[in-house]
């Protein structure tokens, strides 16, 4: 889990926030078609290689822990890199709503994607008083003043 080449959300066409049931149901659709015992025997390697790829992306995402450790990692990824940053948006402005009885605010991306900042489980980039974050859609990233 440490090595995040390749977006395991990307990889499953999922965005950053999929309940367990959508990834499920993404997984099952995914791995009939990538399955190496369901392609003809030219495809046989790249099959394999996918296959494994979706399996080890199940083994993280499918598994409530595993997931939040690697949204953290993912979200410690984004401190790594250039900040797009598009807004400075006070955390009153932010809808507040409540996932798995955890309380998260959520703010809507120009680009219909959302902004989300949870408390609990989604460690939010912190630079001195400043906290960033990053879109679920797209490449933009907020300020959030608190």
């Amino acid at each position: 889990m440490s090595n995040l080449e390749g977006n395991f959300y990307e990889l499953m066409n999922l965005d950053n926030f999929s309940t367990l049931a959508e990834v499920k149901t993404k997984y099952q659709q995914i791995i009939r078609k990538v399955h190496p015992d369901k392609l003809q025997q030219s495809n046989l390697a790249k099959s394999e290689q996918s296959f494994l790829k979706i399996q080890e992306a199940w083994k993280v995402l499918g598994n409530p822990q595993k997931k939040i450790e690697y949204d953290l990692q993912l979200q410690q990824l984004i401190t790594q890199q250039d900040y797009n940053i598009s807004d400075c948006i006070p955390l009153e402005e932010f809808e507040e709503t409540f996932i798995n009885e955890e309380t998260t605010f959520s703010y809507d991306c120009r680009c219909g994607g959302s902004y989300f900042y949870c408390h609990d489980n989604i460690q939010p980039v912190v630079q001195g008083e400043t906290v960033i974050v990053a879109c679920s859609n797209c490449s933009l990233h907020v300020e959030v003043i608190t």
